[in-house]
């Protein structure tokens, strides 16, 4: 039971931290990647944050067009693994409050 308790408290924060640092990393970061400057309608260069992260995630140097779509596919998976923790968290902790429900005799009135 501690140990359903412990993988719904892990999940939530890890839920946490992608929420809290996903998202402001790629509206910082990936953005202007995606998106063209306004004024001029060229594309900004790739930031040196960016360029590493691709590198240390494919092992090799990337090109631009390449690191472009790791990019654009950042986002979807930035999702994905925030919802795929909210559900471990979710489901965890409903167990556990079931378990516990069903342990210490609790009867509604």
């Amino acid at each position: 039971m501690k140990w359903t308790f412990l993988g719904a408290v892990l999940a939530g924060v890890g839920a946490g931290v992608v929420s809290s640092a996903g998202l402001p990393f790629m509206v910082r970061h990936v953005f202007p990647i995606i998106f063209a400057d306004a004024g001029s309608g060229e594309a900004r260069p790739i930031p040196e944050s960016v360029q590493r992260l691709a590198t240390w995630l494919t092992n090799q140097p990337l090109d631009e067009s390449s690191v472009l779509v790791l990019a654009c596919a950042m986002l979807p998976l930035v999702f994905l693994l925030r919802g795929v923790l909210l559900f471990i968290n979710g489901y965890f902790w409903l167990q556990w409050a079931c378990v516990w429900w069903k342990v210490s005799g609790f009867k509604p009135s």
